[in-house]
């Protein structure tokens, strides 16, 4: 069979060279079931169905029927909550307050650290795959929470449910959604010392994609670092206050999340609005957001909301998502284009969602004669997969739980395989990997291992209906026309095209060199899934 890692480096090469406009004429898109298999990991984080695939070979302007279906599937709002994580990177292994702090067992560590950091993400995309107003990921006047976090947080949670709910914080914070989540400020935390500043750069950076801190300083050679003189300096030094006269305004509103001991639980989890008022007093500044001023966080919120920043962050953020890359100035275009429904609409990010899939820089799998090199550098034919989709996807096809001491395995980095498998911890690797690599090879080739050997004994057990391996039983063989028609159903449902007759007969002599080293029908056919599902037509899309 095909080399893995050879086979993956060149077909997923690409850089990040100076880029001209690709036209569409020079992006080759590709096949129906090939799209239909990028949109439906993207949309719903699994493969398409064979009657799915059967659909699109045989009418590929089906597409967009499905496309409609798969945005209003129940998955999509988990693929939402994981491409967001790619990007505001709050679902970190640990938190200044532990399961320990809370009197939790350790089997609950991962668990407790999922909520955590999943809070903001699930508002975010509650608000996205129910079509509301994506204003509403900062004035919204409830969060997203499950029964871990409504055991141990003041929320109110809807009695007797079950999994993630809307649900609102009974302490009096501001309507301001995300702003108001303790997950996002768990993860974007602010040394006392910092008074807030911190959390004030990432929002500019998560809602307006302006990164405060990538900015060059250079300071005059006779400056101290005193405490006296850094307040001074923040104020009146013009290279400090080329980012600081935006930074404390913000800063100021976020006083009611500042604790007066950082080791309390009680202190952390609850907001202190008799504190909102100390902003302007320590940091000597009128709140304000970007020179309007406003009377605190609820009025922030809504300030930002009604910058055009946020609506052009948002459409930056799902493209970028989408095409796996970058955005730069040759999608401009794009970018408008997509902006263009999202606010004439009602702000629905699945309009940018609709607009971007349809694009020739997201359907595009080959280039056609023509395409300049810098075009061929940038634009990504074959995305690789990472180890979130591959949870998500084997977990469908697979009923894979990849878990130890409560950990999963491919969703953590602690004791798991999430930064190695080229998905984003946070902290340490803040994008997702783009071209494969051992460590990635190795996670891929455990996990299909273990996946293959689940669907051989789901698929091929007495009296079961095949949901992979169709129309075979274990006492089928090579020599049977049931072997044909199995290997060909798993072909086409894992990687999207028809098999040639060599690619079945590879296949078959794979199974035969098992049995004849001595080992049994399952190991033969758990070998030919496992190939299937390392090949780099799988772990790529």
């Amino acid at each position: 069979m095909r080399g893995v890692v050879v086979g993956m480096v060149a077909l997923l090469a690409s850089g990040c060279a100076p880029a001209d406009t690709a036209t569409p004429s020079t992006l080759t898109p590709l096949s129906g079931p090939r799209l239909a298999r990028r949109l439906s990991i993207d949309l719903r984080g699994v493969l398409p169905t064979t009657s799915e695939l059967d659909e699109v070979e045989a009418h590929p302007e089906d597409i967009n029927a499905l496309r409609e279906q798969w945005l209003a599937d129940p998955r999509f709002e988990e693929r939402i909550t994981q491409m967001y994580q790619e990007r505001w990177r709050t679902a970190i292994d640990s938190f200044h307050a532990t399961v320990q702090d809370y009197g939790l067992s350790h089997d609950e560590d991962y668990s407790f650290n999922r909520s955590v950091g999943e809070e903001p993400l699930r508002l975010v995309a509650h608000v996205v795959a129910t079509d509301r107003s994506y204003a509403d990921i900062v004035t919204a006047d409830w969060t997203m929470a499950n029964p871990m976090l409504a055991s141990l947080w003041p929320l109110d949670y809807p009695a007797g449910a079950t999994g993630w709910q809307v649900s609102r914080y009974t302490d009096q914070r501001p309507a301001v959604g995300v702003l108001a989540t303790n997950g996002l400020w768990w993860r974007y935390n602010s040394p006392l010392f910092n008074e807030n500043r911190q959390r004030a750069a990432a929002i500019f950076d998560l809602l307006v994609c302006r990164d405060v801190l990538s900015r060059p300083v250079i300071l005059s050679t006779g400056l101290s670092i005193s405490d006296s003189s850094t307040t001074d300096a923040i104020q009146n030094e013009p290279t400090c206050l080329a980012c600081h006269s935006s930074i404390e305004p913000v800063a100021a509103t976020l006083f009611g999340f500042t604790p007066f001991d950082d080791q309390s639980n009680f202190e952390l989890q609850t907001y202190h609005p008799e504190r909102e008022n100390m902003g302007s007093t320590i940091l000597n500044v009128t709140p304000a957001w970007m020179g309007h001023p406003v009377s605190g966080l609820e009025e922030l919120g809504a300030a930002i909301a009604d910058d055009p920043r946020f609506v052009d962050c948002a459409v930056q953020t799902a493209t970028e998502g989408l095409l796996r890359r970058q955005t730069d100035d040759s999608d401009v275009e794009l970018l408008r284009q997509a902006r263009e429904p999202f606010v004439n609409n009602g702000l629905h990010l699945k309009d940018v969602i609709r607009l971007v899939t349809q694009a020739p820089a997201y359907t595009v799998g080959s280039f056609a004669t023509g395409a300049s090199q810098a075009t061929i550098d940038r634009e990504t034919t074959s995305r690789m997969l990472v180890a979130s989709q591959l949870r998500s996807i084997d977990t469908d096809l697979a009923g894979l739980d990849w878990n130890y001491q409560g950990w999963d395995q491919l969703d953590n980095d602690t004791h798991g395989f999430r930064v190695l498998g080229g998905s984003v911890d946070g902290v340490t690797l803040t994008a997702p990997q783009r071209t494969p690599g051992l460590t990635w090879t190795m996670t891929f080739q455990r996990a299909g291992e273990e996946s293959a050997g689940l669907i051989v004994d789901r698929d091929l057990a007495d009296g079961a209906t095949a949901d992979l391996l169709v129309g075979a039983t274990s006492a089928t063989t090579p020599a049977d026309a049931a072997f044909t028609t199995a290997v060909s159903a798993a072909w086409w449902r894992l990687l999207a095209e028809r098999p040639s007759t060599s690619d079945v007969s590879g296949l078959a002599s794979l199974w035969q060199s098992v049995v004849d080293a001595g080992g049994t029908p399952r190991d033969a056919w758990t070998a030919v899934v496992a190939v299937l599902l390392r090949d780099p037509d799988f772990v790529s899309y």
